[in-house]
């Protein structure tokens, strides 16, 4: 297993595999003790699709629940002219342009399925519930906000341009988190392109949908204009994000970013400016958060009410949240630990099942 850990996502699926995915030498199948198992159907445990260069990647998501037999992937827009012969018809018409990609489902033998969004950024973290809606963190805003509403007053708009410093960064680590049908969406950031990932065309009825305007942030243009379709709903202040862009424009691909989901649908994500980390309920209406700055010295007062308890919890660079039923897994990297965190409510009832 030690042949493929350099900034590899590993994931468990419900079938006792592990499934890892590094952007060297593509994606990989393990049992329990970590050794290597081929793929269904085929006689290797390595599939030849990569991801991209990263301190940790966070690209692959797996549905809850049932057998991992297909495998939910943002890889590079090249990947299936890399390693299918057979799509080069497909695709001959389109053009890869930056990092635009989409998000593709795969099946075991490696083999892409179908596409469910149909643009997306190739620094995208996917995430899928139990019922398949999925959920795309992206560099997405609202056309009219860089930040989430906290910084009103506390940081100026960015110029239109701009070439680093505070403003650039605060709007590169910001964006959002979207949740689609199972049937997907696109994230246009580019309106005429077709990403050369893509299988096929983007149904008509997905074309049909309504148009929600975004903004986001690519090079050193801070004012990009898109289209969301077939979108549910929205949430501005996920960060850190983190993707590369074109050129010679300050960006990074480094952070290792993630959210997650719980079994009732609720998405935990961090929200790296404000130190916390943000729930929200699977229809999008605010939960609660919990965290704020602290370093390795900070006293957590294990005194302190229940009502105060959630933002008794230091985070110095909390980038990465997982989630079961009972507690969330916080990883800090500038700490350097992961924070285990306690999930209680503020009133319980139990009943009876007959």
């Amino acid at each position: 297993m030690n042949n493929a850990c350099g900034s590899t996502q590993l994931l468990a699926g419900t079938d006792g595999s592990l499934y890892t995915f590094n952007f060297g030498i593509g994606l990989w199948r393990f049992d329990r003790q970590g050794k290597a198992i081929n793929w269904e159907g085929l006689s290797s445990p390595r599939i030849p699709i990569g991801g991209v260069m990263c301190f940790q990647l966070r690209h692959m998501a797996l549905r809850p629940l049932l057998p991992p037999e297909e495998l939910y992937i943002v890889a590079p827009a090249h990947y299936r002219l890399m390693h299918d012969e057979k799509v080069k018809e497909d695709v001959a018409s389109r053009q890869i342009v930056g990092r635009h990609t989409s998000l593709n489902v795969i099946g075991q033998d490696g083999k892409t399925r179908r596409t469910v969004v149909w643009q997306c950024l190739d620094g995208a973290v996917p995430r899928v519930d139990a019922k398949g809606n999925i959920y795309l963190a992206d560099l997405v805003k609202p056309a009219d906000r860089s930040y989430p509403e906290f910084f009103d007053g506390k940081l100026a708009a960015p110029p239109a341009t701009c070439g680093g410093g505070d403003l650039y960064w605060y709007n590169y680590m910001y964006g959002s988190v979207i949740k689609f049908l199972p049937s997907g969406g696109a994230i246009w950031f580019k309106k005429d392109l077709l990403p050369v990932s893509c299988l096929g065309k983007p149904p008509v009825e997905l074309l049909e949908k309504p148009k929600v305007p975004f903004k986001s942030q690519y090079g050193y243009n801070q004012y990009v204009k898109g289209e969301l379709q077939g979108a549910l709903w929205t949430r501005l202040g996920y960060s850190s994000y983190a993707c590369g862009t074109t050129g010679s424009t300050p960006h990074c691909m480094c952070e290792g970013s993630g959210f997650d989901g719980d079994p009732f649908g609720r998405v935990f994500f961090p929200n790296l400016g404000q130190f916390r980390v943000e729930v929200i309920d699977t229809h999008n209406n605010p939960i609660t958060t919990f965290g704020r700055y602290g370093n390795e010295d900070f006293k957590v007062d294990k005194s302190a009410p229940a009502d105060k308890a959630a933002a008794n919890i230091p985070f110095a660079w909390p980038v990465n949240v997982a989630v079961s039923d009972t507690h969330a897994y916080v990883a800090d990297t500038v700490n350097r630990r992961v924070v285990r965190v306690k999930l209680v409510y503020a009133a319980e009832e139990t009943c009876d099942i007959k």
